[in-house]
Parts: C-alpha cells; structure tokens; sequence
C-alpha cells in the first residue's frame, strides 16, 4: 500500500461509497481489498477538516489509510511513517471506554513500534470532536487538536514507497518454542478470534460452568498452538497444569518446562495413570495424534477426579493411517459436556505461501494473483549435490527438514536425513524452510502423489504437507534426480498452471 493526501482525499464526497473504496483501491494500490464504510468515510472527513483548519495541506501527505497486516489481519485507520516515529490515528463513531481504546492503542503500538522506536498514538471520537492519547506510562489520557496538530507538524520527512516493505508480519507471529523468551514476556498478540476463544474457555473454567471438555479445531497456520500455550499460561496462575504434546518433545518444550511455574509438559509417551495426579487441567496439543489408549486414558482419569480437558486438534495434519483409524477427532465429539470452536483464520502462513502450497498439491488450485518471490525451486542430480545445497541454505537461515525415516527398510530418503525430520518438528514454525523432493514424486490427473512410505503406517505425501507448512516466510524444495516434477513445479512458481 502506498500513502496519499488526506485533504485531497477529502475531495470525493461527491463519489458514492462504492465509487470512493475503488477510487481508494487504486491510489494506494493496496494488495487487499479496501472497503470503508460509509460512516468511516464520513467520520475521516470530519477529522480532515479539523486537521486542515490548523495545518498546511503538505502536512497531511503521506498517511497510509485502512491498512492491514498481512497473516494477522491487524487493522490501522492511519499510519504516517516518519524518519523518526510512526504516527497512528484510530477514528472512532464515538466513545466506547477507556480500557478498549487504551488495550487498541497499546497494540497498535507495539506493531508500529518495530518500524520505529518512537509511536505517538492517538484517537479521535467524531461524535464529541474530542481527541485522545496514549501517554509515555502507556495510560490513556485526553488531549487537544492543538496538541494533535503539534505532532503532526514536527516534521515531514515521510516514507512515501510501499507500506509492505517495511511492515513484516514475521516479526509478529511467536511460537512458543522457537521464541521461547517472547512468549514468557508476552511480546505477542492474540488475534480477536483466538482471544475470543480464550476469553470462553478461561470464563467457563473459572465460573465452573458445566463444560468439561473444550475442543479447537483448526488446520495448519491458524494459531492453535500459540492457543493453548496462552491458556496454559494464563491459567497456571490458579490451577496446576499438564499439557500433553503428541509428538516429540523439542528445545522449546524443555526450556518453557524450566521457566513455567504451576505447568508441566510432557509427551504422550510419558503418558500413564500415575503420572497424571495432582492435575487440575489436562491441554492435550495435537491430539489427533494420541492413540486410542492414550485418550482412554485420559477420559477415565477426568471422569474419577472431576477435572478438565483441552484438546487442540487440527484435521488436516494427519500424517499416519493409524491416524485416520483411531479417529480421536470422531471419539472427543462423542464426549458430553463438550464447547467445541473452530480457528478459521490461518495466521502462520501468508497468502503466497498458501496458494502456492495448494497448487502443488492440486495443480488446479491455480492463483493467477499469487505472487511467488518467497519460493526457490532447485534441481540436483547427486546426493552430494543436495546435501552441498542444503548446507549452503543453512547458512542463510533456511531450516532443513527431512521425511521421517522408516524403522523397517532403506529408502531414498535415508539419503537426506536430519535431526529436524516431518516428525521433531510438529507443533513448530520457522521463517524458511527448505526440504528434498526425491523420484518417488510425481503428479497423476493434476495431483500430487507418491508410492508408500517404507513405514507402511506412514503417508508421504502429508509428511511433505506437514514439512513445507512450518515455513512463515521463504520455501525453497530441492528437486533430487526428478526432471518432470521439477518441470511442473517451475510452472507453479511462474504461475503458468498446468
């Protein structure tokens, strides 16, 4: 999105509202689709003429309006990017209370202020023509257009280039365990649909409704993780918590198991009768790998003590028959007095990524719109060839994940294994992401396939969903000794389709 003049966008109240979101549309050249209300529209007017009674027209260029964050679908009215501090103006109908602007403001600012140290955040009430600040002990306080008017005039030397270029969503988006120290000091946000969520099931548990089993459904890249880590947190303070990851174990769960209090995580391996005393409440992350013996387990022993259970479960990440078979998912909508809720915004993985990952998978998932920079597609023709590339990417920050090997057999993949395999890194995200696509791949009526995994229980091609998902920025997939499919997956990445 590109910035543009408030006064002279003041000039187009003779447009009808669908006329002004598209005249909007194209002088920003905003990637998302803006739409303001008509009342929004009204309320900007109202503070323009305000902001043009006290200063020069020069003063209100360079303001970037109804902007989002990509992934976090984080919202500003306005956004002036200075050389030294970002200005941020939030326009409201009228008051609502104090404790929602100043928790608005706040949030706003910890976004803006990875683009420059210095925010001064302010928002106007068009009913009242009243204006508010937030102060330097992060306090709402009422202020003046005067005072408004003197910030906007300190200076003017503005960034006027593509808001999207400095604004990256990464730097927001916390895993629990590769960013073990920001989620501890809760340098993060929730977005409104996990908050919400969170809100519930926090309300519920505290007033002892009658809910005992709560479900979060949700594919990949919606949060649920960083979810139920939340709760955990929050909820540690009063009650004495378990939460059950179904995978492996990683350096994040061994750190947060040393510096949460009133919290114990464990893996579904170490799960048994005796260990689950002295619990409160049990949060059972990827639980739709638990077998059918754990989750029995488990129900038993919340039944006999009166306790509460958390299952985050997401459906789209089953990565072994065994998986589809047990159908944990099926059994916990069987259990009564269960609240289910459903995470539908995905925040971990953008737009590009997404769209280029389902392309692959189905190569009529063609977006003619997507836009795949962030992606590398390599070819080799020798182990020694892939394992040079890999180690090279490494260096650059991509983090190499290999298949799971199997147990039984050798296979092409024990060619390229690595400690960070489809299965060490469940539940975990990375900024970029690289993995090998060997000769077992190819495409059969537009979709992707592959022969069966020497594990027989496991499925490769949910293997390389699970891997390529992890990634929250870059992808790169190196092509080992497969002509055809690198073939086609260059036409991907140039959006040709099939």
């Amino acid at each position: 999105m590109f910035p543009i003049n408030l006064f002279l966008l003041s000039k187009t109240k003779p447009l009808s509202n669908d006329e002004f979101n598209d005249y909007l549309n194209c002088i920003t050249n905003s990637k998302r689709q803006i739409k303001v209300k008509e009342y929004e529209r009204e309320n900007l007017y109202q503070l323009v003429d305000l902001m043009h009674s006290k200063c020069n027209i020069a003063y209100m260029s360079g303001f970037y309006y109804s902007y989002t964050i990509d992934q976090i679908s984080k919202e500003f009215d306005l956004i002036k990017i200075l050389n030294d501090y970002v200005l941020n103006i939030e326009i409201k109908s009228e008051f609502t209370s104090t404790e929602k602007i100043e928790k608005q403001l706040i949030q706003n600012s910890y976004y803006l202020k990875n683009v420059r140290g210095k925010v001064y955040s302010f928002t106007f009430v068009a009913k009242d023509n009243e204006f508010y600040k937030l102060n330097e002990q992060l306090k709402l306080e009422k202020t003046n257009l005067n005072e408004f008017i003197s910030i906007i005039n300190l200076t003017n030397n503005y960034f006027e280039n593509d808001l999207d270029k400095i604004i990256k969503p990464a730097c927001y988006l916390v895993s629990p365990f590769n960013n073990v120290d920001k989620f501890l000091n809760n340098e993060y946000f929730l977005t409104n649909q996990q908050q919400q969520i969170k809100n519930d099931i926090i309300n519920d548990i505290y007033n002892r409704k009658q809910f005992t089993y709560f479900k979060i459904l949700g594919d990949a890249g919606t949060g649920k993780t960083l979810l139920v880590y939340d709760i955990a947190k929050k909820l540690s303070k009063d009650f004495k918590i378990c939460v059950v990851h179904s995978g492996i174990l990683n350096s994040g769960h061994f750190e947060l198991n040393k510096k949460m209090k009133n919290c114990d995580i464990i893996s579904a391996k170490e799960f048994n009768y005796c260990k689950l005393n002295n619990y409160d409440l049990f949060i059972i992350d990827e639980s739709q790998r638990l077998y059918i013996s754990e989750f029995q387990m488990l129900i038993d022993f919340v039944k006999e003590h009166n306790v509460k259970a958390i299952f985050s479960i997401g459906t789209d990440q089953l990565i072994q028959k065994s998986e589809n078979r047990n159908d944990i998912d099926g059994k916990i909508n069987k259990l009564s007095q269960l609240k289910q809720f459903h995470l539908s915004n995905k925040i971990r993985t953008n737009y590009n990524l997404a769209s280029f990952i389902k392309n692959v998978v189905n190569l009529a998932e063609v977006k003619r719109d997507a836009n795949y920079e962030h992606i590398k597609i390599y070819y080799v023709s020798t182990k020694n060839e892939a394992s040079e590339l890999v180690k090279y990417l490494e260096t650059i920050n991509y983090q190499y994940i290999s298949f799971t090997p199997s147990l039984f057999k050798r296979h092409e993949i024990d060619e390229f294994v690595s400690k960070n395999n489809t299965h060490v890194v469940i539940g975990q995200e990375f900024d970029n992401v690289v993995m090998i696509m060997g000769q077992n791949f190819k495409y059969i009526d537009g979709r992707l396939h592959s022969p069966e995994h020497p594990n027989p229980d496991y499925i490769f091609s949910k293997l390389f969903y699970q891997g390529i998902t992890r990634a929250r920025i870059n992808l790169a997939i190196i092509v080992h000794r497969n002509p055809e499919l690198y073939t086609q997956l260059i036409k991907i990445k140039r959006n040709k389709g099939e």
